[in-house]
């Protein structure tokens, strides 16, 4: 594995265009990243001089030992639970994966009914006892008015399809009349009602099923997220409960259920299969580390729409690890060309997990900070390139991790429009650990703007950290081209634990080649 800085007049530092995004699946701010400009493998390739171990490295030329998971194909999570349960005791209805407490990301989950016959009735009429807190509706814009949300559907062929039960029929009222999780981010489109926010407790809902008499119907509880906020970033978000669901003609009991009996129920996660699509794939004579690649897409074509993919790495256990820094890059390429404007677009990103995949944070955006950036990228670099390098805020720095052991996770997402591209394709992964000695400062960054040109004059940029134990007084800051002499810049650096200080120095190469 390379260890040297090569800076090439032709192939320079990308500085990546962003535009921000409004809803995806983590707290704080999310940025869409794309490149226009890109290194090759024997470009800009930084890795630390001074690594201690290497502590993880793949090139999938030998057994596979990562994970693959369609993120549209988790089961359905709907299940009877004494969490909360309706009077205090025996069990309720719950949408929520227990393990968390409530609810994830991008979710469309449903439970229905069994069949129901309404024949011979006059006036039935649907009646439950909800329970349920999710994202509000702050923030909202048109054409929706709410983010994530749950309402109660009917299907009169036996499930083939539903018909959402609205505000004419139903008491209470929704508080949003047209949700984006159900609309946008799952397909059916503005002004699908529902509850979002907080309940405030148990209380009874009632639905007139009038419209319905003489017919077999059955009802589902429907509940869907969008990518951005959940109980991961709000625990007090326990998601939907139900209980004591009935449905009375008069006097006349039809249905019953109080979640201690699960006959004839459905717990389905509702949405379209995108397909797992992430595998080893051999035939590469020109990648990094030929002929194997790890690629998500179709073997010899392009790839699905509606994808939600993800390929898990090994854990990488790192509480031995108490200081110092633990960094990673992997090589990529592809095409993922996507025609609209986003947020509409086909994106992957790159994901860290300290605690074997209950909470998944992006690696730009360490903990999941509401205050912080999360970074996606709608390209792919067109040859082999670094993904440290290839975009301006990339990064796979496990640094805030450091005592726990991770995973990490590279995850495609594409959207309903047709795919013309080849997907993703990754090689070289390798993750290694630089330690903190007492008195530890050295050049983490280099910074070349681009263009640059025989006998004119550039100014280049340097960012220095402390990655030592100690506070730093007085060191001494250099820059050097390969073959001239060493250049201070001045004045000393003085550097409290973890921090960095950009210094600037201009340089004007005199001959055309690689430095």
């Amino acid at each position: 594995m390379k260890r040297i800085l090569l800076i090439s007049l032709l192939m320079l530092l990308v500085i990546a265009s962003a535009t921000e995004a409004s809803k995806w699946r983590w707290p704080g701010e999310t940025v869409v990243v794309t490149t226009d400009e890109r290194q090759s493998a024997t470009g800009i390739y930084p890795r630390p001089s001074n690594t201690d171990e290497i502590i993880f490295e793949d090139d999938f030329e030998g057994a596979f030992n990562w994970t693959t998971h369609d993120l549209t194909a988790d089961p359905g999570v709907w299940h009877t639970s004494t969490f909360n349960a309706y009077g205090g005791s025996g069990h309720s209805w719950w949408c929520a994966d227990p393990a968390l407490g409530g609810y994830r990301d991008d979710w469309y989950m449903a439970l229905n009914t069994p069949n129901i016959n309404l024949s011979g009735t006059t006036n039935p009429v649907l009646s439950f006892q909800s329970n349920y807190a999710c994202e509000g509706t702050a923030g909202a814009t048109a054409p929706y008015n709410g983010w994530d949300g749950m309402n109660i559907r009917i299907s009169t062929d036996n499930g083939a399809t539903w018909s959402v039960l609205g505000n004419d029929v139903v008491d209470p009222d929704y508080t949003a009349s047209s949700l984006y999780s159900f609309g946008y981010q799952h397909g059916e489109g503005p002004n699908i009602p529902g509850w979002a926010g907080d309940s405030s407790g148990w209380h009874e809902v009632t639905a007139n099923l009038n419209a319905y008499t003489g017919e077999t119907v059955k009802i589902r509880f429907a509940f869907a997220s969008d990518p951005n906020v959940s109980t991961i970033t709000n625990p007090e978000w326990f998601a939907w409960q139900v209980d004591e669901i009935e449905i009375m003609d008069g006097a006349t009991q039809i249905f019953y259920n109080t979640a201690e009996d699960t006959t004839g129920f459905q717990n389905i996660n509702v949405q379209d299969i995108g397909g797992d699509l992430w595998h080893v794939e051999d035939g590469y004579p020109t990648a990094p580390s030929p002929t194997h690649i790890l690629r998500c897409g179709l073997v010899g074509g392009t790839y699905n729409p509606g994808m939600n993919n993800a390929v898990v790495s090994p854990y990488i256990d790192l509480t031995t690890y108490i200081a110092g820094t633990v960094q990673g890059d992997f090589m990529v390429t592809g095409d993922i060309t996507d025609p609209n404007a986003f947020p509409d677009v086909d994106y992957w990103c790159v994901e860290i997990s300290p605690d074997s995949g209950v909470n998944w944070y992006n690696v730009t955006n360490p903990w999941g900070n509401p205050s912080g950036t999360n970074y996606v990228y709608s390209d792919v670099p067109t040859t082999w390139a670094s993904f440290v390098e290839s975009y301006s805020v990339g990064n796979l720095d496990f640094s805030e991790y450091l005592g726990y052991v991770c995973q990490f996770r590279i995850v495609f997402e594409s959207d309903e429009d047709p795919p013309t591209g080849v997907g993703l394709e990754v090689d070289d992964v390798w993750v290694e650990y630089i330690s903190a000695l007492q008195h530890d400062c050295g050049c983490t960054a280099l910074h070349i703007p681009f263009p640059t040109s025989v006998n004119f004059a550039t100014q280049g940029e340097a960012e220095y950290t402390n990655l030592g134990s100690n506070d730093i007084f007085t060191a001494t800051a250099h820059w050097q081209v390969q073959g001239s002499s060493s250049v201070q810049l001045p004045p000393p650096l003085t550097l409290s634990v973890g921090q960095s200080v950009m210094r600037s120095f201009d340089w004007t190469p005199t001959t055309v080649g690689t430095y």
